[in-house]
């Protein structure tokens, strides 16, 4: 059963709710994302003085996390864009144990989808929590821009959604 906010268990969605659920996901992500820069350019033109962040870094330092935040954001790229779709393929989700029906099938790709977009945000993550260490703006808008990158690459695709459910129905599932 497919598990509500609430708490209550509802049926699992059909393919063509889950994928539009997919989108307004990767929709709302992407909106998150933008919020981050709002909430910088505020925090810039209210609260930071010119040039300063929340914390007064020695300069090396902050060039060491910065180097570190972008490292890890590429490490977030290729796992939203390489692993994560290996490991959730249509043929790997259709040999688990939990995936009877064709909803079923939806909702545990809905579920793949939706912690790939919620990992696409966190170079955006990244890079406001370098501006609050430092008052830049210049890191931030590079991993908002990366981060929407990746968004844009793992957006749900209808072809994609009804390829997998066509192989669902080849192998029986109603």
């Amino acid at each position: 059963m497919f598990s509500s906010f609430s708490g209550q268990s509802s049926p699992p969605p059909d393919f063509e709710t889950a994928f539009r659920s997919a989108k307004l996901i990767s929709l709302i992500f992407a909106a998150a994302v933008f919020m981050y820069l709002l909430l910088a350019w505020l925090l810039h033109s209210l609260v930071l003085e010119p040039g300063h962040g929340l914390v007064d870094l020695p300069q090396d330092l902050f060039n060491m996390i910065v180097v570190a935040a972008l490292l890890a954001s590429l490490g977030v790229a290729v796992l939203v864009l390489f692993i994560l779709p290996q490991r959730d393929s249509v043929e790997n989700i259709l040999n688990r144990a939990n995936v009877a029906t064709l909803q079923d099938l939806a909702a545990a790709m809905l579920q793949a989808h939706s912690v790939r977009a919620a990992l696409a945000e966190a170079p955006a993550i990244f890079g406001l929590v370098l501006f609050l260490l430092n008052g830049a703006l210049l890191p931030l808008a590079a991993l908002v821009a990366f981060s929407w990158a990746v968004q844009a690459l793992t957006f749900p695709r209808w072809p994609d959604w009804e390829e997998a459910r066509n192989r669902g129905r080849a192998r029986g599932l109603q």
